[in-house]
């Protein structure tokens, strides 16, 4: 079993909502950009599921204190220093300009994209 892959490119990108449980789960709404040379337009909204946190209280309160709303992404995807496998992934998310990055432990991460671009 492979690895889901984290299919699209995360700088820049806005965390527009953050939906939290119902059990041990968080799902990220993010507004991902799309750059033509030096100018970016806003690409379609990906849906970030990840599931059976396993350090979920520590997620819920990095979430809490809504980085999202001061920065836009600096990354989201596997952890460098940690090695991810089916049922036990690393995934590191950070934020631009500030000091807030938080390592997720999970079970599972799911990506789905909006079939509407902007929206």
């Amino acid at each position: 079993m492979e690895l889901p892959s984290l299919i699209h490119d995360y700088r820049d990108a806005l965390i527009e909502r953050v939906e939290i449980g119902p059990r041990h789960e968080v799902t990220l709404t993010i507004a991902t950009l799309i750059w033509e040379g030096t100018t970016g337009r806003r690409g379609a909204d990906v849906r970030v599921r990840f599931g059976g946190i396993q350090n979920f209280a520590q997620v819920c309160k990095f979430l809490d204190d809504a980085p999202h709303e001061g920065s836009e992404l600096a990354c989201l995807r596997y952890a460098l220093d940690r090695s991810s496998k089916p049922g036990q992934m690393f995934i590191e998310l950070a934020f631009e300009r500030i000091d807030a990055r938080i390592l997720v432990e999970c079970l599972s991460v799911q990506i789905d994209v909006s079939r509407e671009v902007g929206r």
